[in-house]
């Protein structure tokens, strides 16, 4: 199966114009003005950190705890989760 492709050069480099707009935000620290390379980068960077700094012990019980909750926000801090 061929590689899925954008079609012509002009699709290719409008998509990465688009790309290289400074219109994107990181997911983690909430930073905008980022082109999409840059927002990717501060996530995976922010990301690596995050893992590395919880503790080893805490991960496995959390997940597990969280893993089958649904949870609506209801306020700016609030939220309300149930079991599904």
């Amino acid at each position: 199966m061929p590689f899925p492709t954008l079609g012509t050069s002009s699709a290719y480099a409008s998509r990465m114009s688009y790309y290289r707009q400074k219109q994107f935000q990181c997911e983690v620290t909430g930073k905008s003005g980022l082109n999409y390379f840059e927002a990717l980068d501060s996530e995976e960077l922010e990301a690596r950190t995050m893992h590395s700094r919880f503790p080893e012990p805490l991960k496995a019980p959390i997940l597990k705890a969280v893993q089958w909750r649904e949870c609506l926000l209801s306020g700016e801090f609030s939220m309300n989760c149930r079991k599904r």
